[in-house]
């Protein structure tokens, strides 16, 4: 199955277009769980054939629920889709988390982590990070937790 579209967001609110475009086949009429949807975005995409639950802190969460705190309250494979967008590198127990990810996913696990690319390019290009502070932030999945890191580097 490809995942492709060419919409391009440029907010977190267009983010979740770009997410519906890319991933409609495997959300339309799907049970889906948003974990730390930030504003649950995606359901204004989803057509009313789709079942939209997320869960985390906000103003628009259905579950609230602090992610660090596992197992999540629902059952295994309950739904069809789960997705966790730029979530897992602030929590502390990654590793549980993403598990739960697993665990929930009845098909599809959809998963996001910041992407260093521009800072790198800029890197490559001119010699120097432009971010913050010296040290360029690269995110992934590392079997140990590293001892110096703000959240997962």
């Amino acid at each position: 199955m490809k995942y492709s579209t060419s919409y391009i967001y440029s907010s977190r609110e267009d983010k979740m277009l770009y997410v519906y475009k890319k991933y409609r086949n495997i959300l339309d009429g799907k049970k889906i769980i948003d974990i730390g949807a930030d504003r649950g975005y995606l359901r204004q995409h989803l057509p009313d054939t789709s079942s939209y639950t997320n869960i985390g802190f906000g103003p628009d969460i259905l579950k609230e629920w602090n992610l660090e705190n596992i197992p999540y309250p629902f059952k295994d494979k309950q739904f069809d889709t789960v997705l966790c967008l730029d979530v897992l590198e602030h929590l502390e127990n990654i590793h549980a988390a993403f598990d739960e990810c697993l665990r929930l996913a009845k098909e599809h696990v959809i998963i996001s982590l910041p992407n260093a690319y521009q800072n790198f390019w800029n890197f490559l290009k001119n010699g120097k990070y432009m971010g913050k502070s010296s040290d360029m932030k690269f995110y992934g999945l590392p079997k140990d937790p590293p001892e110096d890191r703000h959240r997962w580097p």
